[in-house]
């Protein structure tokens, strides 16, 4: 598909990911003087990387998907967790015009319409279940409501995913076969199973209960401020 090579735009396996985990380590201390040079850096070649889409500026999956095409709205990929890595950067490096685009863009993720999203399962990867954690995680950090709305109404789509006498607990999930072909399936897994959602759903009812998504880096540390 890239017989040249790409650049990977997504939380899960490209430059957002090393941006949220080196912020997470300078808001710990860790080798100050090493880390916040490699997290500028890499804050300042994601930041090039934008293109106009509507009201705000978004990131594309990779570098060389088709013009004008819209990434899905997902942990994964696209708005949503972009702008959650952005935030640990821009508190972690105390940069209060990064925490506002950050947030520009968490607030656009958050008023899409479903239809819109590429949603079709209540998954945590590229489901229902992860924006609704990735929503409230931001309400923690920020206590505006619009979070707060936006991740119970992806809790509400995830309830509504489960049909009962199907699947695990209600869910099946639409991901590719190991032949290669797209279909549902039963998974028990985190990441593209029924494990994942319910820990989101946990994690909605109790923040105690939310440790688990360091592994997600999308755990914005409550206890940093604004910029």
């Amino acid at each position: 598909m890239y017989p040249e090579g790409y650049y990977n735009l997504g939380l899960a396996h490209g430059i957002p990911g090393v941006i949220a985990f080196l912020g997470s380590v300078l808001d710990r201390g860790f080798v100050p003087d090493k880390v916040d040079p490699m997290l500028r850096g890499s804050v300042d070649w994601l930041m090039q990387q934008r293109r106009a889409f509507g009201p705000v500026d978004v990131l594309d999956h990779t570098l060389q998907v088709r013009p004008n095409a819209r990434q899905r709205l997902a942990w994964c990929y696209g708005e949503a967790g972009v702008a959650t890595a952005l935030l640990i950067a821009a508190r972690a490096l105390r940069d209060a015009a990064l925490e506002r685009h950050a947030l520009t863009s968490a607030r656009a993720a958050a008023r899409m319409e479903s239809g819109a999203t590429g949603v079709v399962d209540a998954s945590l990867c590229h489901g229902s279940g992860g924006l609704a954690h990735i929503f409230r995680r931001l309400h923690r950090a920020t206590n505006e409501p619009e979070f707060e709305r936006a991740a119970n109404a992806w809790i509400d789509r995830t309830l509504a995913f489960r049909e009962p006498n199907t699947g695990l607990a209600g869910f099946q999930f639409y991901d590719a076969t190991p032949e290669g072909k797209l279909a549902w399936q039963v998974r028990p897994g985190v990441l593209m199973g029924v494990s994942g959602v319910g820990l989101a759903l946990l994690g909605a009812l109790d923040p105690s209960l939310s440790a688990w998504d360091r592994a997600l880096l999308v755990n914005i540390d409550q206890s940093q401020t604004p910029c």
